[in-house]
């Protein structure tokens, strides 16, 4: 039975050391390597907060990224829609200008052809007035007041 109590216990000597002695050497040693594990506790957490930070940044430029696409898409469509629209309008303005310089011929061609008939009439009404002026002069000359 003696033997199992003084298992869990260090001998009084340790290969010639004082238990004390060895006690204050771990002691000694776990000073500086306590300092160096709350070092690295310290260390681990501002890592740790990094990575919170450095996530929370990925997670804002990944929404950033995501609405400048959908704003690009947006962009295209109305470009697209805007140059669809274009060509339309372009369209309707040569048809429109088309028609207007057709009814502009139709108009030009019913003025010539008024002018035409202006001008046949007054030939008419000048050859109908000389042949009158005429036949008046012959009437006077015949009875004799010219």
């Amino acid at each position: 039975m003696g033997d199992r109590r003084d298992r869990g216990r260090l001998p009084r000597q340790l290969w010639g050391v004082d238990p004390h002695e060895v006690e204050e050497l771990l002691a000694d040693l776990e000073a500086p390597l306590q300092r160096e594990r709350m070092a690295l506790e310290q260390i681990v957490t501002t890592l740790e907060a990094e990575e919170r930070q450095l996530t929370a940044d990925l997670l804002d430029l990944t929404q950033r990224v995501e609405l400048a696409q959908e704003r690009q898409v947006i962009l295209r469509r109305s470009l697209e829609q805007q140059r669809t629209s274009r060509r339309a309008h372009g369209l309707a303005l040569t048809r429109e200008l088309t028609r207007r310089e057709q009814e502009h011929r139709g108009e030009l061609d019913l003025l010539h052809r008024q002018r035409e008939a202006l001008r046949q009439e007054i030939d008419q009404r000048r050859q109908s007035l000389h042949a009158w002026v005429t036949e008046l002069l012959a009437s006077l000359a015949a009875r004799g007041r010219l």
